[in-house]
Order: C-alpha cells, then structure tokens, then sequence
C-alpha cells in the first residue's frame, strides 16, 4: 500500500502560503474592477435616463408654450357678427343712461363718458349742442346712438 506522504516542508507551505495571498489579491483586484465597472455602467445609464428627462420636459414645455402664447396674448376672442352688435347696443345703452345721469343732476351732457363715469372701450362720445352722440363700429359699420332716442328700443334692435 502507499506511503503516507510527507508533510510539506516549510519552503513549500510558504511557497503555497504566498500563492493563496497571491491569489487572493488578484481576486480581489478583479472584484474592485468589476464593481468600479458596474458603478461607472450605473452613472452612465443615470445621466441617459436624466438627460433623457431634460429632453422630454423641454420639448413637453415647448408644445405647451407653443399651444398657450396664443391664448395668452388673446385670452378672450371679440364676438363678431351678431353678437358683435350685440354687446354693442347693450355698451351704448348703458352709457346712454350714465350720461343721462348726468345730465339731469348738472343741467347738460358731460364734456367726456369718463366723467360721465363709463370708460367704455371702443365707444365714441360727443356732445352735439345741448345733446349727445354715442357710437360703435360694429365688423366695419357704425353704430349711432342720438339723444333723445329710446335706449331700451335701441338695445333690442338689430339683429
């Protein structure tokens, strides 16, 4: 039957001694490289997926932006057509009857709607003798209110 072997000798466990931490090293180096590898990979794929939302968020802001200027510099189309005139019989009726305010508490028509108290844009005022005039333009047309017309039937007339 065999031999029992011999123990090692002292040069040959060193020898193996040094091989183990030899290798432990080098595996422990590769180990450090693969981490640092996965964490760079990690980053890489981070600042995509970042940039990627940087991206996104610009172009959604711009395709908002683009839908809303509009609406901003306009918030509120004019009416046009028939309820152009509409609103604007109902302005001059309701400034026909500031004006006649005051004209029965001073005695004459205003020198001006603002100190008749309607600062109406779009509607003319002048003073025609010891009356008034009051007017509109409506989609190109004038649209005239004398003194001494009714401003119920002015209102609800037209269209």
């Amino acid at each position: 039957m065999g031999h029992p072997e011999p123990p090692p000798s002292p040069r040959a466990r060193m020898q193996d001694a040094v091989a183990k931490v030899m290798q432990k090293v080098a595996d422990d180096k590769a180990k450090a490289r693969a981490h640092a590898q996965a964490e760079r990979l990690k980053r890489q794929r981070r600042k995509r997926l970042g940039s990627l939302l940087v991206i996104t968020a610009a172009v959604a802001f711009g395709i908002s932006l683009r839908a809303a200027i509009p609406r901003w510099r306009h918030p509120l189309r004019p009416p046009t057509g028939v309820a152009a005139e509409r609103d604007a019989r109902q302005a001059i009726a309701f400034a026909a009857s500031l004006v006649e305010h005051y004209r029965t508490v001073n005695g004459h028509p205003p020198p001006s709607l603002q100190v008749a108290g309607a600062a109406l844009p779009g509607v003319g005022y002048r003073a025609v003798g010891a009356g008034y005039e009051l007017s509109v333009t409506v989609d190109g047309l004038p649209l005239v209110f004398h003194s001494g017309n009714d401003p119920d039937s002015f209102r609800l007339s037209g269209p």
